[in-house]
């Protein structure tokens, strides 16, 4: 007796000695079963069989999801991550499906846990932070070729919920946390270069041109007067600037 959990058998809508009244779906593909043996698919409508020992075996045509909850895997680097995945697929082959002979939805999520296991392995955790918004891809397509023709349609295998163990957690908030300290210190320091190139070429402007330092002391000195109202400021003025007209 076949025990696939995508393919359960269907009951007859009447049952009367000598024949019986079958009704298939219009969301379910059938197959037909006489003494066990596969006699063939069965289109959406009743069906009605003479004689006894037949039977309906159905799956459901839509579109259908499997989540694969999170499994603990190692990154390239040996850190631990829990990864859940959620496919969506559907069943194009009923017969194929029930000729197999075994449980399609337990095969199903081994083969996309064993995808799933060669992608992480491959990455390291960085690269698997970095590029988790497009793993999708590259694991429907590993997905799909493990899959074969087993009477699937694998449309999509997306990673959903990516968890990181607490000392995982822990340190790589302290790379970032280093990361960022480190990019603030370069920015301080790039700062301080630039105040000091500023210096640097104030003091040579003025060396140059001593008549600009006499200038910006009258501006000082102009400004003083101004911020001190009606009071008198007395000062003494080189000799040099007098003699120069200043």
């Amino acid at each position: 007796m076949n025990t696939i959990p995508w393919l359960q058998p269907l009951n007859p809508i009447r049952r009367l000695p000598g024949w019986s009244e079958w009704q298939v779906p219009a969301r379910l593909a059938a197959l037909h079963l006489h003494r066990g043996e596969v006699v063939g698919e069965l289109t959406t409508g009743r069906h009605r069989f003479v004689g006894l020992h037949h039977q309906l075996w159905a799956a459901d045509r839509r579109e259908q999801q499997l989540l694969v909850v999170q499994q603990e895997l190692l990154t390239a680097d040996g850190l631990p991550v829990r990864l859940s995945v959620l496919a969506r697929f559907r069943i194009t082959d009923v017969r194929r499906l029930f000729e197999a002979q075994v449980d399609a939805e337990e095969a199903f999520r081994a083969v996309i846990q064993l995808a799933l296991r060669e992608l992480v392995t491959g990455l390291t955790l960085d690269q698997l932070l970095e590029q988790r918004g497009s793993l999708g891809q590259p694991l429907t397509l590993a997905v799909a070729a493990a899959i074969g023709d087993r009477g699937i349609e694998v449309l999509a295998v997306d990673p959903r919920d990516l968890t990181l163990g607490a000392e995982v957690r822990q340190a790589h908030a302290a790379v970032a946390l280093a990361r960022k300290t480190a990019l603030a210190e370069l920015e301080r320091a790039r700062g301080q270069a630039a105040a000091t190139r500023t210096l640097v070429n104030a003091a040579r402007l003025l060396e140059s041109h001593p008549g600009l330092a006499q200038l910006r002391q009258l501006e000082a000195f102009d400004q003083l007067a101004r911020n001190s109202g009606h009071h008198h400021l007395l000062m003494h003025l080189p000799e040099a600037w007098m003699t120069a007209g200043l």
